[in-house]
């Protein structure tokens, strides 16, 4: 639609309908690493922002989506955002269409593409385009946001907000320097993911071993979970990067709380694996009436011919 009259004329057509819109705005040049280089990948994930807000909002809706890639690709995406968005609590229907035969589509292509084009300042009169826009427009999605402006419920204390800005600083300053060119790790697309639910998503929220492998699966990184816990997860610790794990999933931790249960969760792991091994030792120690003690082998400088 190269005209403008024309644009403002049909947008004038549709407020008359009195229709409803929720409009996600997305500025790549904010996006943390080279996303574009997987656009179905990118494209999966902002519809589960997108469709996260949605259900939050409004709970049980029917959805009808245009048309990407091959069917292939459009029965995997269905897939994804109902596991995903975990449409299955809600009474919703997901269904994929040609914007060239439905109508909703259509508005929907037409008001994004209003939106797209006000704030890339390719609008003349802008004050009666956003007066049009203003009328339908309920709720706009800004991602991805800075972490400043990020109200995180979680940090209330001034310990908790310490807590969060070091440990998100850490993994910001991680991406940032290993996250350039084309050739991104397998180590900073998981990182990249985790800031993205702690930053865009939910603050609170752990995510699954599984669902970080499917990320990096997406991205052409295919790894076995105990590979993944060793070569990624643990690899980014022995950088520095504070990752807290529990029985709920991984996260970036942003309060002493989170802290603690990581603490207290890798405790309950290894505190009874060292115990076990300090009574394998004392008992071959008694039973060999001290000539094998392992201890004061190591001390000693033995070698593993023992």
């Amino acid at each position: 639609m190269r005209s403008e009259a024309r644009r403002i004329e049909i947008l004038e057509a549709i407020c008359g309908f009195e229709p409803k819109s929720i409009c996600l705005v997305i500025d790549k040049s904010k996006v943390l690493g080279d996303f574009r280089r997987f656009p179905k990948s990118f494209y999966k994930y902002t519809q589960k922002l997108l469709h996260f807000e949605l259900h939050r909002l409004y709970g049980n809706v029917d959805v009808t989506i245009d048309k990407f890639g091959s069917p292939e690709y459009q029965l995997s995406f269905k897939k994804y955002i109902e596991c995903e968005v975990q449409l299955s609590l809600f009474e919703s229907d997901l269904t994929i269409r040609s914007a060239k035969t439905d109508i909703l589509l259509q508005v929907a292509d037409l008001l994004g593409g209003t939106k797209r084009k006000l704030v890339k300042g390719e609008i003349m009169d802008v004050p009666r385009v956003e007066a049009l826009l203003s009328k339908v427009a309920r709720y706009y999605v800004n991602w991805p946001d800075d972490f400043s402006s990020l109200q995180i419920e979680g940090p209330t204390t001034e310990l908790d907000k310490k807590i969060a800005a070091t440990c998100l600083e850490c993994a910001k300053n991680y991406v940032k320097l290993h996250g350039h060119g084309p050739n991104l790790t397998a180590k900073v697309i998981a990182l990249e993911y985790l800031l993205f639910v702690v930053r865009h998503m939910n603050p609170k929220a752990y995510t699954l071993t599984g669902e970080l492998m499917k990320w990096l699966d997406e991205n052409g990184y295919d790894y076995e979970e105990e590979e993944f816990r060793s070569n990624i997860i643990g690899s980014l610790r022995d950088d520095g990067i504070i990752i807290s794990g529990s029985r709920r999933g991984l996260k970036i931790p942003i309060t002493m709380g989170e802290m603690l249960d990581y603490i207290n969760y890798s405790s309950r792991q290894f505190i009874p694996m060292i115990k076990r091994t300090k009574r394998a030792v004392e008992v071959l120690k008694a039973k060999s009436l001290g000539t094998i003690d392992l201890l004061e082998y190591e001390l000693r400088g033995g070698t593993n011919s023992c």
